[in-house]
This record gives structure tokens, sequence and C-alpha cells, in this order.
């Protein structure tokens, strides 16, 4: 990472120099220009630092999380209320639940930072309260599948309920339940084990049986009072015992009167005795319950709860058989003790019955107080009803009893099941029941179908109940003395916000918490909610009170705020809260609404500081706002006054412009004062480009997606197209302004013009981005064509280059003539201009690059000016440097002359090598190649690219051919010497070697081509290598021609050959980067086949000539001569070569009447291969220009000679005339090796197999042919080479093909 403190010290320390310089001398601007060239990019990424460092400078330090507080009395009477209900659990502890009392009290201590003293003693007065009545809520949902006891096939089923009392249960049940009551499942020994109970007795078994609702005999149930009571206490002692409260060491143990108390003893069953007053006789009636309304209040008396209201109840008498107090027929045994006066169940109730039906629903709910719900049991019997009497009818009755007898006979007549027929063994109308224990049920509460049981263990009856059952408390001590704030939901939601401060303090960073408590914290509201009769709605409406307040929202991601808002969508319905309720919810709401569209119009204020998941956060507000505004819940029927906006879409996409603004507010125009001047401005605008280019990469492309699914808004292309509408006026503004004073003669014409590069890269980046825009909206977008601004600048720029290196060049020359002599002395390898002349283009070359103009015909036209502008300046360089130092031969020494050569070629050479990577350097392949896929080809882009490949080729030759130049000034320095050697190489006896003979030669390049490596750059010395090569070969040529009348043998031409070969190898073992093809130049082509033929003997002379026609005849494409149509091939069994010559057309007018007499002449050469043949001719055809002759001939020759690749068929067509000589009108030279049949794979036997072929006729060119000149110059003492000449020179002198 940069570091930016640095970089902004440099810059300004650069800066500070640069304004020096340019006060103290005009010619010190060019290098300023050059400076801020390369600072440039270094500026760029130090803005794009800048802005990242203020982000992270910005960040602002966390908040204290400040909810609202309680006073210290409101305080402790809510803490007493959490402990006790604490200490009064009820239901079986969840999975993630707390279940240790002692974790929860620490954790309310901790939430309330309470003291350990304050703790014990707020413990204390909590636990010194009465303890709450249990009541537990039935919901009778419905029964399925049940037997049918009617004749008709089904049923009348009604339900009766109550609770059985731990005394009522059955010996073994009731042995079981005591033993768990005690806790011996969780007492352990001392070795650690569970302590288990202790085996029963061995004896008669007695069977046992299920629960119901039968009395019991008083002795059993005196005992399991008695038991029950003193366990009671024994467990409230072992409670206290194990410190719900922590015990402070500092702090003294609470007095002997500060001791919980024992629960208040369990209430049983008395005697239903008859009341004396009227008043006990309306309170008995008054307990009869419907089954609707569940019954929250203390009852005086323990007594069954019938309902007189139900619209049908079962008969009291069924053909004259009574029964005892039990859902099945009473056995002797307890019709015997029908005189006993204690009811086992308490509370009993019945549901409504249900005709004619075997899946009755009959959603109807009860409430039944419990004495110890860690033992008594809800006992559930099904019933078939029958219409004689009515259950109401019977409970009304009971107002009549007089004696426990006749409450009897009453209670046996509605329990009594109807029967259809009065014999014995009828059906039984006993249709199944259901035992719970009240210890099972969840804290949550359960809804379940409970299969229903027979009277005795092991028989089950058909068809399964489903119940909801829960538990709630009763007559609760009070601790707030303030009626209003002593309601549940009051103490819900202070208990909730004192657990979300001190959840919100672990984390204490805005907009950054999920808001779900922890398990401890959910335990003891949930225990709250539970105890105080608190519906699921009623808690998640509290919940959004707390969550939705402005105190907290502020600190949360909004994802718990959401499940809580689908939670009060599924369960909300009409008339379900007060109209207070519904009127804080309707606030809340509304509320809410307004504080997510700020949060999304304040955006960047509120969360560009926060270290918090940005995305997450509006992904959840974003579900938030859309739930509310689809949701049906909060639609005009509804009964909570919500004002939801019907365009929240539209609202929202006006929030996000607004934050655009304040953004770009923020970042510009509130720091950036008129009167700063335009370079400044600039700079400004530069940087909030960058700035509105991190906010779309943070937050604009991260968010569209969100915004998209969720509010089907493009944010994206808001957010782009509200920052253009804002930018376009002020960077249309500011360019105008620039343009206006760009000028090349202006002196701080660089300061603007690289802030005007910085603003159009920083634009440049940002368009990067715009692919991403919609199509309707990227046309309407003004920053789109941004760099139209800037062509002004572009040519302006282009303009100051080549002026200021020219400038630059000037002076620069002068410092080195000033300093020649020391760079001279130092055994410099170049000039200082030359270096600098390169970092310079260099300079140029990486800003170019950085620029990248979108445009590419106008970049090309850019790149054309610039490579032509540049070249200018390097041609007036080389031109400049060589008349500095190699044209005006000064009066130094010729040491002296000859070193400040080498250092005007090191010089230009440096510049060269710069030249000759422009296409890499700017990226032409790419471009091109862009431009080529693209509909900017146009002509005119291709010949800007003409023009400029134009100007680097001119530049290229210009400053080779310089080069060049200078270093054959530095070869001719040892002319002399070296025609000496050459001359002795060439001249050397005949038995001597080529290697002998180059010795000399050899020794003399070392010493020359050593002397120059010390000073000349390795470029250089190759060139040198190359131009020392190309002297010796000019050289050798012009020694051997110079006598070329003198006979040489061909050994002489081989000696001088094989020197060549040795020589080549030389030169490349000296160079550094040279190769073979750099060293066979036209020179090398030119010497090797002056050689090469010399050194031939006759035979391979002509064979070469023949080759060299063969190969001419193959490139003509196109005659003026016309054609010749032949059939041939060849015959491997007779070794015959068959000819058919069909017609020629076209061909030339030979006569003066402007036709011919045309005649072929056929052959086939060389005769030293195929053999001396005579030629044979066709017959004449007279006056015409288009003959046929369709004449056959034929060639004895062996398939060997055939493929040859000299060997040829000659055809030579003649002009025929009677009294001067014929005519040459043309020739074709066709390779026997390409003839039908010549292949092995191939054996033809008559014309019929061959296809006819065409060629071309042609005209030789006189004197063109090396092989033919060569055989010229050897027929003057050869009488082979002069027959040969004799028999070519008559074809010659009649070509009319001139020589090229």
């Amino acid at each position: 990472m940069i570091d930016v403190n640095l970089m902004e010290a440099i810059l300004d320390l650069i800066s500070g120099k640069i304004r020096k310089a340019f006060d103290e001398s005009a010619a010190s601007s060019d290098d300023i220009f050059f400076e801020s060239i390369a600072l440039l990019s270094w500026k760029h990424e130090n803005t794009q630092a800048r802005v990242n460092e203020n982000k992270s400078k910005s960040t602002l330090s966390q908040p204290q999380i400040k909810l609202s507080r309680l006073m210290s009395e409101e305080m402790n009477e809510i803490y007493q209320e959490l402990c006790y209900s604490i200490m009064h659990k009820v239901g079986t502890t969840l999975d993630f639940h707390v279940c240790s009392s002692e974790k929860l009290c620490l954790y309310v201590q901790r939430a309330f930072k309470h003291s350990q003293a304050k703790h014990n003693e707020l413990y204390v007065k909590a636990q010194l309260k009465p303890s709450p009545t249990v009541v537990v809520n039935v919901h009778v949902i419905a029964a399925t599948n049940l037997e049918a006891k009617d004749a008709n096939g089904f049923s009348d089923p009604y339900v009766m309920l109550g609770i059985m009392p731990f005394s009522s249960l059955p010996y073994e049940e009731e042995s079981y339940s005591r033993a768990r009551h005690n806790g011996w499942r969780k007492k352990k020994t001392l070795s650690g084990e569970e302590e288990k109970p202790a085996e029963k007795e061995t004896g008669e078994e007695k069977p046992w049986r299920r629960l119901s609702f039968r009395r019991k005999k008083p002795a059993a149930t005196t005992n399991d009072t008695s038991q029950s009571n003193s366990h009671s206490a024994a467990t409230s002692t072992s409670q206290f015992g194990n410190q719900l409260f922590v015990q402070d060491p500092s702090v003294a143990p609470p007095p002997i009167s500060m001791q919980p108390v024992s629960p208040r003893p369990k209430k049983r069953w008395g005697s239903f005795r008859h009341k004396k007053n009227a008043d006990d006789s309306k309170s008995y009636v008054n307990n009869v319950s419907a089954p609707s309304s569940p019954s929250h209040e203390k009852k005086k008396h323990s007594s069954p709860s019938l309902t007189p209201d139900s619209p049908s109840s079962p008969n009291e008498v069924k053909n004259g058989h009574k029964r005892t107090f039990s859902f099945r027929r009473a056995s002797k045994s307890s019709k015997e003790n029908t005189s006993v006066k204690e009811m086992p169940v308490k509370l009993l109730k019945v549901t409504s019955v249900k005709n004619k039906t075997l899946n009755p629903n009959w959603n109807e709910k009860f409430s039944l107080e419990v004495d110890d719900v860690n033992s008594d049991r809800l006992h559930l019997d099904i019933w078939d009803h029958d219409d004689e009497f009515s259950v109401t009818d019977a409970a009304k009755k009971l107002n009549e009893v007089q004696s426990i007898k006749g409450m009897g006979r009453y209670f046996k007549q509605i329990v009594q099941s109807a029967r259809t027929e009065k014999k014995e063994g009828s059906i039984d109308d006993f249709l199944g029941c259901v035992n719970i224990g009240l210890a099972s049920i969840p804290s949550a509460g359960i809804s379940k179908w409970y299969n229903l049981e027979g009277r005795v263990k092991g028989i089950s009856m058909q068809g399964s109940l489903h119940l909801e059952l829960s538990l709630s408390t009763t007559n609760r001590a009070i601790f707030i003395t303030d009626t209003n704030l002593s309601l549940p939901p009051h103490i819900y939601r202070k208990s909730l916000l004192i657990f979300l401060q001190q959840e919100l303090s672990q984390r204490a960073i805005p907009f950054s918490n999920s808001g779900k408590l922890s398990s401890e914290a959910d335990t003891v509201l949930h225990q709250v909610a539970v105890q105080h009769s608190m519906t699921y709605l009623d808690q998640i409406i509290n919940q959004w009170l707390v969550y939705s307040s402005n105190e907290v929202i502020q600190w949360l991601d909004f994802s718990y705020i959401l499940s809580i808002l689908n939670n009060l969508k599924n369960l909300w319905t009409k008339d379900a809260c007060n109209r207070k309720d519904i009127k804080d919810l309707s606030d809340s709401l509304n509320a809410f609404i307004t504080t997510a569209l700020n949060l999304c119009e304040y955006f960047h204020e509120k969360l560009s500081n926060v270290d918090c998941d940005v995305k997450l956060l509006m992904r959840n507000l974003l579900k938030c706002l859309m739930l509310l505004n689809d949701s049906k819940l909060f639609d005009g029927s509804s009964s909570i006054g919500f004002n939801i906006t019907p365009s929240l879409q539209h609202e929202i996409e006006n929030k996000i412009r607004k934050s655009c603004i304040w953004f770009y507010n923020r970042n510009y125009t509130d720091k950036m004062p008129a009167t700063k001047s335009l370079n400044e401005r600039t700079n400004a605008l530069a940087e909030l480009v960058c700035y509105i280019r991190n906010d779309i990469v943070q937050n604009g492309i991260p968010l569209n997606s969100i915004f998209k699914e969720f509010a089907n808004i493009e944010y994206f292309d808001l957010c782009i197209s509200q920052y253009d509408g804002m930018l376009i006026k002020d960077i249309a503004a500011v360019m105008n302004e620039i343009d206006s004073h760009l000028r090349i003669d202006v002196s701080n014409d660089h300061i603007l013009l690289m802030s005007s590069f910085e603003l159009y890269l920083q634009l440049r980046e940002l368009s990067l981005y715009y692919c991403k825009v919609s199509h309707s909206i990227l046309r309407k977008l003004n920053t789109r064509e941004f760099y139209l601004w800037f062509k002004k600048t572009f040519y302006t720029w282009i303009d100051c280059v080549q002026c200021r290196l020219l400038t630059k060049i000037t002076r620069n020359l002068e410092n080195d003539e000033a300093c020649v002599s020391k760079v001279i002395g130092e055994e410099s390898r170049s000039l200082p201009s030359s270096a600098d002349l390169c970092t310079c283009i260099s300079q140029i070359c990486q800003l170019w690059r950085i620029l990248l103009y979108p445009d590419l015909a106008m970049k090309v036209n850019f790149l054309c000016n610039l490579i032509e502008s540049i070249c200018h300046v390097a041609i007036a360089y080389t031109t400049e440097v060589f008349d500095a130092y190699f044209t005006k031969k000064t009066s130094d020494a010729h040491e002296n002359f000859l070193k400040k050569l080498i250092l005007c070629c090191n010089s230009v050479n440096e510049v060269y090598q710069v030249v000759t990577k422009f296409p890499i350097m700017f990226e032409w392949a790419s471009l091109f190649n862009s431009i080529q896929n693209s509909p900017h080809a146009d002509k005119t882009v291709m010949q800007q690219k003409t023009s400029m490949e134009a100007s680097l080729t001119q530049c290229d030759n210009h400053l080779n051919q310089k080069l060049c130049d200078g270093l054959d000034t530095l070869i001719n320095e040892s002319h002399n010497e070296l025609k000496k050697n050459i001359f002795h190489m060439i001249w050397s006896p005949d038995n001597m070697t080529a290697k002998e003979s180059l010795k000399p030669m050899c020794k003399y390049l070392t010493r020359i081509i050593e002397d120059y490596k010390v000073n000349l750059s390795t470029a250089n010395v190759d060139r040198l290598l190359v131009c020392l090569w190309s002297k010796v070969l000019v050289e050798i040529r012009r020694a051997i021609v110079s006598n070329e009348e003198e006979h040489k043998s061909s050994s002489f031409y081989k000696r001088v050959h094989g020197c060549i070969k040795h020589l080549e190898e030389f030169f490349l073992t000296h160079s550094m980067q040279l190769t073979k093809n750099c060293l066979r130049n036209s020179e090398y082509k030119d010497v090797k086949e002056y050689l090469l033929l010399r050194k031939s003997s006759t035979n391979e002379l002509i064979e070469l000539y023949y080759m060299e026609k063969i190969r001419e005849q193959a490139d003509w494409l196109k005659s003026d001569y016309g054609t010749i149509t032949i059939r041939a091939f060849y015959n491997h069994s007779s070794y015959k070569l068959s000819v058919e010559i069909i017609k020629a057309q076209n061909t030339i007018a030979c006569d003066a009447n402007g036709l011919s007499d045309p005649y072929v002449v056929v052959s086939v050469q060389p005769e030293h291969i195929c053999g001396k043949t005579n030629s044979k001719q066709t017959r004449v055809v007279r006056n015409t220009l288009h003959p046929e002759f369709k004449e056959t001939f034929e060639f004895i020759v062996s398939q060997q000679s055939c493929l040859h690749e000299a060997a040829t068929l000659q055809l030579t067509l003649m002009d025929h005339d009677y009294v001067f000589k014929n005519d040459f009108a043309g020739e074709v030279h066709v390779p026997l090796c390409s003839i039908y049949g010549v292949s092995e794979n191939e054996n033809p036997t008559s014309f019929k197999d061959v296809r006819p072929v065409k060629f071309f006729i042609t005209q030789p060119k006189r004197d063109d042919n090396q092989p033919f000149r060569a055989l010229t110059e050897r027929a003057k003492w050869e009488k082979q080479s002069a027959e040969f000449i004799k028999q070519r020179q008559t074809v010659l002198d009649q070509t009319r093909e001139d020589k090229s």
C-alpha cells in the first residue's frame, strides 16, 4: 500500500521545485512539462489512495449504547418480577432455553447491573411472596376415527375432563409419581451415579388400572396428601439450598426470617356437604363454567365444574342403571364406597355433544387450576351421549341436592352412558380416555393427537383426540405498585429493553447487530409471557414496539425486525388486540416507515463510516418495507390505522436521489468555493469523480441486485443518472474554461494539461462501469462521451510534446558541447542528450498507454500525430548530432574525432532503439485489430495508419542510414589496409587452402573489431560488423571482376568461395546478436551466385540454365504471345516419351499481312542428360494465328533422365519464311518430371489416358540468365559453351522481350 502522506510530501516538494524552477528560467519549463507527465500516473494513484484514506479517517468513533433508563424504584420492581418468574418456572424447558435458574439469575443481575448485595436483597423479597397458582389451559379441538356406538353407525360424542390430583392415582402410578416428584431421577449418590427408586416389595401384584374419575379410599388419600405436603416443603428447601441467587462472601447470609417459606398446602377434595346458606349454593353453581370461557379466578371450593349452557348433555339415567363417579361401569367395591366424602377429580368440565359423527370438532377451551403441576394429571373421557336427559338440566338440579347421597345420585345420572338395549351384555358407551402428566407439558405448550386408551392397561381404544395444552399462572404476587405499569405488556417491554441493552453492549457498532437475544434472555422473557398468559401475538407486538423504536433500531441490521414482521403478518387477525395496542402498533409502523426511508436518504451519511454489512442491512430493510407495502395485513379492511404510501417504490427512488445529491455536495460543492484557481477546481473535480466511482463500486453494484429483487428499483441506474446530471454542469464549465486558457506559448500549460488528464482518467475509469447501465439510461447519459471534451486537450498536448522536445534537444546539445571533452575523458558511450530524449519519449509513451482514448478512430488520429511528432523530433536530433560532430570536422586530433563520432553513433542508436519499438510501446497490433472488427475501420483510418507507418519507416531509414554513414567513416579509416588483405586472400597460390589464405585478413579484422567493441554499443558493434562484411564482399567482387579477362580455373573460384564461408563464421563469432540472415544480404547473394557459377562445370551451368527456364515458365501466369495445347505421356516398358502437338492459339503475327505461317520444333534438353536426340517439327500451317497441328512425336528417354530436375521438353514456335530466315515466335519449357507416366504409380499406354494441357508461350529476356552469362564468358576458351551459346543466341537475337 502506498504511503499517502509520503506521496503527498513528495508531490508537494516536486511542485515546489517546479515553481522555483519556473521562476528561475523559462527553459526549465520543458523539464517541468515532462516531469509532470511522469508524475501523472503517480498522482492518479495518489488520488485514489487519498480518497480511501479520507474514508477511513472520517470513520466516527462508535457511540455508546444509551437506551432509555428506568427509575430506580421501577427497576427494582421489575427485577423482583423477573426473579419471581424464574423461581416459579412452569413447563418443561425447551431445547434452546436455559434450564438452570442460577444462570438465569446471574444474567438478570448482569443486565440490571446490580451488585451482589442488591441482588440478594431483591431476590429474597421476591422469594417471600406467595407462590402463584398454576393453570392448565386445555383446548379440545377434535377427535377422529371414534367407535360407532349407535344403531345408525355413528356416535354422539362429548368429552369430560378434569385434573386428577396426586392422591387419587392408583398405587403403582402413585408410587412412581411420588418418586419422580421427589427427584430420584436427578439425585446422585456420592459416587456420581444416579440413585434409582427402590424395588417394589414382593407380594401379590395388583392389577394396574388407567386413571378414571372415581373415588379413592380415604386412608390412601390422607397418606398421599401428607406425603405430598412434606415433599413440597423438602423441595422448597432444596431449591433455596441450591442458591438461586449467588451468595457473595462479603455479604452476610439472610436471617432466618428471610428464609423462603414453604408453598401453601395443596388443596384436596373435601366432602360434598350441602351449604347452609344461599350464597354458598350460588357459589357452587357459579363454578359450572362455560367451555369457551377459561376460568382464571381462584376457587374457594374444589368442586366439579359442569356446563349448564351446553347445547346437549349426557343422560342422567339409562334404563334404571346408576353408576358411581366414573367414566365406566362401577365395580361392586366402588358401589360400596358411595358414602365416601372426598371426590378425587377437581374442576370437572364437559364439552358440548356432537351428534351423529365419528370425527367430531369441538374447538372448545377450558382452564383448570392445578395444585401440584409436578404430580397431577389431566384426565379426559370420551362418551357417547343419549338424548333422554340433558346434562345441562342435570347440572341445574345440583342446587336441589340435600345430602351427599343425593349429589351422588345426580352425578351418576350425568355420567351414566346411554344404552340402546336394557338387557345384560349390551354395548358399553365408553369411547376411550386420555391421561396426560402435567409435568410433561412444555413451557411453550403442545399441540398433539393423543391415541385413546381403554380402562385397563394394555387395552387400546379406537380413535384419537387432538388437544392443545399450555400452562400459565394466576394469583401472582404484585411487585409494581402503579396499576398501569403492572400490566404484563409493560413488564415484558421494559425487560426486553433492558436485555437488549445488555446484548447490544457486546458489539456497540451501529447497524451491525441482528437483535437476537441470548438463550438466557429468551428464557426469562418466555417465562414472563407464559406466566402472564400472554399470547404469542402479544409477545410479537411488544417485541415490535421495542425493536422498532428509534433508540434500538439504529443498532440493528433489520434481520430480527424482519422476522418479527413476518410473524406479525402471519398471526394478525381482526380484533386480535385492544384499541390501545392497535394505536401503539399503528404509530410504531408509521414511525418505522419514516425511519427506513430516512435511512435510504441518508445512506451515505449514516452507513459510509460504519463497519457493518451494508448489503445485508439494505436487503433486510427493503424486505421489511416491501413486506409492509405488499402485505394484506395492513390493507383498508384492517383495524390498524396504518398509513402506507401507495407509491413506496417512488418514495425510495426519491430518497436514493437525495442520498446521491448529499454525497455529491459533501465531496465537492461544499468544499470548493468559486475563488479557487482553475487548476485547483479541476483537481477537486477529479477527486470528486474518484469518490463517485468508489461509491459506485462499493455500493452501487452490490446493492443493485438487492434493490432490483425486493423493490424493483434499478439502484445502479438511479445513482449513475443522478451523478451524471450533476457532473455534466461542473465538467462542462471547467473544460470550457480550460479550452480557453490552453495555448502553446503559455508557461503554465503543462499544469492545466496534467490536471485535465487527471480529470480525464477519473472519468474514463468511471465510464468503465457504464456497461452495467440499462440501454435506455445509457443513451441519456451526458458523460457517456466524456472524451469529446478533451479533444483540444489531446491536440494541444501533442503540439506541446513536439515543441518542447525540439527546444529541449537544442538546449541539451549545447550542454553536450560544453561537456563533451569530459564525456570523452570518462569514456562514456553516449551523450547525455540522447538519454534525456529517450526518457522523455518513454514518459510520453507511458502516458499514452494510461490515457486509452475510447474513440478508436480519434485515437488513431491522435496516435498518428504523436508518432509523426516524435519521428520528426528523432530525425531532427540525429541530423543536429551528426551536423555537430560528424559533418563539421574541427581542428581536433584524429583520435578525438573518432571518439566523438563513436559518441554520435551510440547516441543516435539509443534513439533508434526506442523508435523501432514504437509498435510495441504504443500497442499498434491490438489497436488496429480492434479497428478492423469495429465500424470505425473506414478509409480515413486506414490512410492514417499508412501515414503513421510511413513516418516510422522514414525515421527508421534515416536514423539507420546516418548510423551506417558514421560507421562507414570509421571503417574507411583503415580502407587501404582492408584492400591489401583482400588482395592477399584472393591471389594466394592455388596450393594454399582457404583457411591459410585468410589468416592475415582475420588478424586485421580482429584488431579492428576489438578496438571498436570497447566504445561502441552492442547494437552498433553488430551494425559495424554488417557494414564491414558488406565492405569485404564488395571488395572481393571488385578484385575478381577487375581481372575477369584472365582465365581462372574452377579451383580458384572454389577457394574464394571457401574463404567467404570462413569469413561468415568469423563475423558470427565476433557478433553479439547477428544471425546468418543478417549477413546474407544483397552483396552476399551477388558474390555467392557469381562464384557458384564460375566454379561450376559447363554441364552444371547448362542444367542451371534450363532449371532457370523452368522457373520462368512457372512464373508466367499471363502471356501476350499465345498458348500451345499438348498431350504427353511416358511409357515405362518402351521408354518412350510420346508428345502430341494439338494446337496453338493467339500467336503473334510475324508476316506483313498480320498473319504467320507457324510450325513447332519439339526437342528434349539438355543433351548430356537426355541423350542426343534429333529435334522434330510439325507441318507449317499457312496464314493463321490459331494453327491446329494434331501431330504426334516420340522420343526414347530413360526414366532416370526424365526425373532429373533440369530435363526439359522444349517447344519452339517458329514462323516459316520462303525468302528470309525463319522467325522466332516463342517457346515453352515443360519439365519432364511433371509429364504423366514418369512417376512409378502411373503407366499410361495411349493419349486417351491423358488430358490436354495448355501452356503459355514465353519470350526469353536478353542477358538476364546468370548461367547463360557465365557460359558466354566461358565460350571464349571452351568449345561446348561456345556451341550452346551459338544455338541459343539465334533465339535471343529475335526475342521481343526487353531486358528488364
